[in-house]
């Protein structure tokens, strides 16, 4: 049967870095960086973050067919490749897969950046636990994510959809041949959305099929982004859809009290690369400011924590422009509001939140 070019059929290439002077220009610094490999890869998407907690972000890149790639930085401008021995290049079996898309979050509440990656049909998606000091190990099995292999999946974020404090999971799906279900294969082209409620024990529930009409619906989707686009607390996501309009979820379930993060440095940029710490409770929800990730897509740089019950935390802001010990502690920060806190000056703005309208 004719079907596109695979990855198999492309010419590989290597990955490419540009450093930005802060007047308006890029300057190519692949090879002196270290970020040069040899031109066999197929990436797809980047994620970044600091995964091993030294103050200095990271490069994840999810590739197709071929091993994973992960940059670890070396604090001079340089990087070193390290996606096997991370153990970040391929599944627990030693396999390459078909990587798509990738999102970070510190799932199961140990401080430490965790990372989920899709994978084409016939295959699991990857969830690795960051287990410290740039080791991961494959938890896809262990945390009940090693289902729906019939389907393409592409986007995909963690987000708390219920506002707990514990990062859940959506995925988007689709296949890449749009005429699949002629040939009898067990595959569609329009497929349903994927969704995970994370119990807070380093576990997932499959909510695919009980998650509304947005989750069930069937779609050839590929890129998501995800925001607090009414500022009411929740967050909705943004699908992109092959050969119709965009999809807009919206969530009208159940809920916790929530705070919106918009993290901004001194001179009024988003503070990309910024860590985030919310202390609720006695237990500490982190994320970062991140750009990209999903699949190719950008969301909200506002930082959002589900806060549960709670009323009030305690925030804590490391800044990307200065050293590790450049931090900023607010606290007895209020639920249910989104604010923008500025380096050096605390909060310079506060907005409550918008209530729902069905």
């Amino acid at each position: 049967m004719p079907v596109p070019c695979g990855p198999r059929g492309l010419k590989g290439e290597t990955m490419t870095l540009y450093h930005n002077d802060g007047h308006g220009h890029f300057v190519d610094v692949t090879k002196q960086a270290g970020i040069e490999t040899p031109p066999e890869y197929y990436g797809f998407t980047v994620l970044t973050g600091d995964y091993d907690n030294d103050g200095w972000p990271d490069i994840y890149i999810t590739c197709d067919s071929t091993p994973s790639l992960y940059f670890h930085n070396k604090h001079d401008g340089t990087f070193e490749e390290m996606g096997l021995s991370s153990g970040l290049a391929v599944n627990e079996d030693g396999r390459e897969q078909a990587g798509m898309g990738a999102t970070a979050a510190d799932f199961d509440g140990d401080g430490r950046l965790d990372i989920f990656k899709t994978n084409f049909s016939n295959d699991t998606n990857t969830l690795y636990r960051n287990l410290g000091n740039n080791n991961f190990d494959d938890v896809t099995s262990a945390a009940g994510l090693a289902v729906h292999t019939q389907y393409v999946k592409w986007g995909t974020a963690f987000l708390d959809f219920d506002n707990d404090g514990w990062p859940d999971l959506f995925i988007a799906d689709g296949h890449v041949y749009p005429f699949v279900e002629k040939y009898n294969l067990g595959e569609e082209f329009k497929q349903p959305r994927q969704l995970f409620w994370n119990r807070g024990d380093g576990q997932f529930f499959d909510m695919s099929s009980t998650g509304g009409s947005g989750i069930t619906a069937k779609h050839a989707s590929r890129g998501i982004a995800v925001g607090d686009l009414d500022n009411d607390g929740s967050q909705k996501i943004v699908v992109v859809n092959l050969f119709e309009p965009p999809s807009l979820l919206k969530n009208f379930g159940p809920r916790g009290n929530a705070l919106l993060v918009r993290a901004v440095t001194a001179s009024g940029r988003d503070a990309i690369g910024a860590r985030l710490t919310l202390t609720v409770g006695g237990r500490k929800e982190i994320d970062e400011v991140r750009s990209g990730g999903y699949h190719i897509s950008q969301g909200d740089f506002r930082v959002h924590f589900g806060m549960g019950h709670a009323t009030k935390a305690d925030l804590t802001i490391r800044w990307p422009d200065g050293p590790v010990s450049n931090v900023e502690t607010i606290p007895s920060v209020d639920a249910n509001q989104w604010i923008v806190v500025r380096e050096g000056r605390g909060i310079v703005e506060r907005h409550p939140f918008t209530h729902d309208s069905p």
